[in-house]
């Protein structure tokens, strides 16, 4: 789960003025070439239902950051998050105990590291038996 981790952390960093700048201006070169011209769509003075983001004043470069690009990177970092969150984590880590995904007869210490934290996940979700009801007085 390092890697949904680390994609987070990117995610997290490109979610920057100067990050979006570099962008724009690779869309700027694009633009160009295709002869396309990069407009802001009509901005309302006054929203009702949301938020204005930025106002009439605004450049082409931060309509775009404030409007699309920043929302999109807050999208995706959420949706991700819901996805691999401490639940389907978790539920990961236990995979390992099904057979098809051990890897019988290793002697690599990493991977019963995984075993060994599965289990006890797993003995904590069902609980560690000591509570049981079989000796009554």
């Amino acid at each position: 789960m390092n890697s949904i981790d680390n994609v987070l952390e990117s995610l997290r960093d490109m979610r920057s003025a100067e990050k979006f700048h570099k962008l724009f201006e690779c869309i700027s070169v694009v633009a160009e070439l295709l002869q396309v011209t990069l407009i802001k769509l009509r901005t309302a003075m006054r929203s009702i239902y949301r938020a204005a983001a930025g106002g009439a004043d605004i450049s082409v470069e931060d309509y775009y950051r404030i409007n699309v690009y920043y929302p999109t990177i807050d999208n995706i970092v959420t949706d991700v998050e819901l996805r691999f969150g401490p639940v389907q984590k978790k539920a990961a880590t236990l995979a390992c105990l099904v057979p098809g995904f051990m890897k019988i007869g290793t002697t690599d210490d990493e991977e019963w590291v995984h075993v060994h934290e599965a289990a006890r996940i797993a003995e904590i979700a069902v609980g560690d038996g000591s509570t049981s009801t079989t000796s009554r007085s």
